[in-house]
């Protein structure tokens, strides 16, 4: 986060973005509207997305798809991070803390950077479709030795570089690289713009947050696996030891399964994809089951079970691609969950009487609470309305908290 900042104060200071009034005024406005403009994809220029993503990630990734940290129901670090609080309220306001640091105050050196990125190597032209196929940055650069060029394509070349250079200056080469991939827009603004300690101590810090992931992430699959699967089902009464070998054994599996999956995505956005895809309709489960009596485990069983399915089918059976495989993949998951849930027996009245009686959920529980409506401790719960109340103040607080701190960046 400190070299995040860091990049974001120095890009700012250089004399070609011209601090945050500098920025503001170099880029068009429909930049900072409040929402994407929404078109057909194409024809609209890098602001616009289809309608189609519009309404897969707008309207239904943050309720019907599991992703680690944020899953829709509950749980994972989430609900222990909660759980290691003293009393309620110090978890309500620890998890509103992380919401709005997390969500309102930590994006925003990125999103300066981002803008700087779209200032410095974007602007308001098209060079990577005005540019000969045969003229790229790691010729431009020097990177790989590329073979000479004829008279035609010097000629082609001397002309191109006339017309762009005065746009983008010494920056030329990296301007076409970012329109041909924007992920670049980051790297070129490290290396141009940060000091060298300050870009060595930031490259660090990539470093050090990638391998406390994966420590926690091999880690954490790894207790799961032990206490959840091999000792509860396996052998519950293994020696410390034995367990312990065999956890070590099971990490290196999982960095080994990591690995062969790794070799099978060639960007960040493919591996959200695949996450958003593979929880596809398992975070529905994940709420209703709070506000439903009637889910069971086997329905969550299936539900997570079943994104997995459905990728496979529409992605290699139908050759769908994203969002159109994302739309089948929620459908499969939610009707394969439902069909399963009134398939098998319900949890046991012992187990969702004492659930009940612990939680007090809202929602669809009327089967249950009768059974304790005699009971003259048990108190009400919230009311479901009341609940969506609540949800909506807190979503519109988060947003609002994002958004006004680009007001009181850029004065809007």
């Amino acid at each position: 986060m400190s070299g995040s900042i860091a990049l974001a104060y120095y890009v700012l200071k250089a004399p070609e973005v011209g601090g945050l009034a500098g920025l503001r005024a170099s880029l068009p406005e429909e930049t900072f509207s409040f929402l994407p403009s929404v078109g057909d994809g194409g024809s609209g220029g890098r602001y616009q997305i289809s309608l189609a993503s519009f309404l897969a990630f707008f309207g239904m990734v943050w309720w019907t798809s599991w992703y680690p940290g944020a899953e829709p129901g509950g749980g994972g670090y989430s609900a222990q991070r909660m759980l290691s609080t003293k009393d309620e309220r110090s978890s309500f306001l620890a998890s509103a803390l992380f919401q709005i640091g997390h969500y309102a105050v930590r994006p925003w050196p990125w999103i300066i950077v981002a803008l700087s990125a779209i200032a410095l190597y974007g602007g308001q032209h098209n060079l990577a479709e005005q540019t000969p196929d045969f003229i790229n940055y790691e010729c431009l650069t020097g990177i790989y030795d590329c073979e000479p060029l004829n008279a035609a394509q010097q000629a082609e070349y001397e002309q191109w570089v006339a017309t762009w250079e005065p746009v983008y200056g010494d920056r030329l080469p990296e301007a076409l690289k970012y329109q041909q991939d924007y992920r670049f827009g980051y790297i070129f603004i490290m290396r141009d713009y940060l000091p060298k300690g300050v870009l060595g101590m930031l490259l660090a810090s990539f470093f050090a947050a990638y391998m406390s992931t994966m420590s926690t992430q091999l880690n954490w699959g790894a207790s799961y696996l032990i206490n959840d699967f091999y000792l509860r089902f396996l052998r519950p009464n293994a020696p410390r030891q034995l367990s312990l070998r065999i956890s070590r054994a099971v990490t290196l599996l999982l960095a080994v399964f990591g690995l062969l999956i790794t070799s099978q995505m060639n960007s960040i956005a493919g591996v959200w994809q695949f996450i958003m895809e593979c929880g596809a309709g398992l975070g529905l489960v994940l709420i209703l089951r709070w506000y439903w009596w009637r889910i069971n485990a086997w329905a969550e069983i299936t539900a997570t079970v079943a994104p997995f399915i459905a990728y496979a089918i529409a992605h290699y059976g139908l050759a769908w691609a994203f969002p159109n495989s994302f739309f089948f993949t929620v459908g499969f998951t939610t009707l394969a969950w439902l069909l399963t849930m009134y398939m098998t027996s319900p949890e046991s009245s012992s187990t969702l009487v004492e659930f009940y009686a612990t939680v007090r959920p809202g929602g669809a529980w009327k089967p249950v609470a009768w059974k304790v409506a005699d009971n003259p401790e048990m108190k009400d719960g919230p009311s479901t309305p009341v609940l969506l109340l609540y949800w909506v103040g807190g979503i519109a607080a988060v947003y609002g908290a994002l958004f006004l701190v680009g007001a009181l960046l850029f004065k809007w």
